[in-house]
């Protein structure tokens, strides 16, 4: 790996580094729960239940998304590195 690669990858791990210590710094060691208010959920009807329940444990259980989206982050920069690096010819 060249040392381009390398400072991007340095780079990357920096700016994650800086938001994590900027998140930490703002909210706590905690990350905020949102309080959703019973308008903004999916219609109580019958035929809706799953909609309702499904509504609720995105609410209710935040850490799934913010996982899932710490590792989107994380699989697209390492996929932009692996776009980016030379093609070696025999």
């Amino acid at each position: 790996m060249g040392t381009a690669y390398r400072a991007l990858v340095l780079c990357i791990l920096l700016v994650a580094a800086m938001a994590t210590a900027y998140a930490i710094g703002r909210f706590g060691p905690e990350f905020p729960k949102p309080t959703p208010l019973e308008g903004q959920l999916v219609s109580n009807q019958p035929p809706l239940a799953v909609g309702s329940g499904v509504s609720r444990f995105m609410w209710g259980d935040r850490t799934v998304d913010m996982i899932t989206q710490a590792f989107l982050l994380f699989v697209t920069a390492v996929a932009c590195i692996a776009l980016l690096r030379p093609v070696r010819r025999r």
